[in-house]
């Protein structure tokens, strides 16, 4: 074949026009657990590590609460005593001494029952909110 004089060359061939199909994706391996038993075992023991190191880390973090001394209330009235204790942000338990033998007129029962233990002691420091268990005397 010659060249024609506009320097084109022309071709007898049919154009053909090739379509190449899309590649199939390759398939990815698939991922084999280990054996079911030691799986979640292993799985639960890796679980309760974290848990435990997120509780250990959270609690070191936190800073601790204020302390409050216990104010000594022995001797005080009952209601006095309570107010005084809820007045510095504790709670208060208010118990009767066990029953007596010494019951009788000539140990008559005071009109405002006064406390006569507490627990615990006055002086004793502890966190804002703990129940003060206050004893007072058995009225007969």
């Amino acid at each position: 074949m010659g060249k024609p004089p506009g320097g084109v060359v022309q071709s007898t061939l049919l154009p053909i026009h090739v379509e190449v199909a899309p590649k199939a994706p390759e398939r990815l391996p698939r991922y084999r657990h280990p054996a079911p038993a030691v799986a979640s075992n292993e799985m639960l023991r890796t679980i309760s590590a974290c848990f435990f190191a997120l509780c250990l880390l959270a609690a070191c973090t936190q800073t601790p609460p204020p302390l409050i001394t216990v104010p000594n209330v022995v001797g005080e009235p009952e209601p006095q005593a309570e107010t005084d204790l809820k007045s510095v942000g504790l709670q208060t338990d208010v118990r009767a001494e066990p029953p007596s033998l010494a019951c009788s007129i000539l140990r008559p029962s005071p009109q405002t029952p006064t406390v006569i233990a507490q627990t615990p002691a006055a002086g004793s420091k502890v966190a804002r909110g703990t129940v003060i268990a206050l004893t007072r005397p058995y009225e007969c």
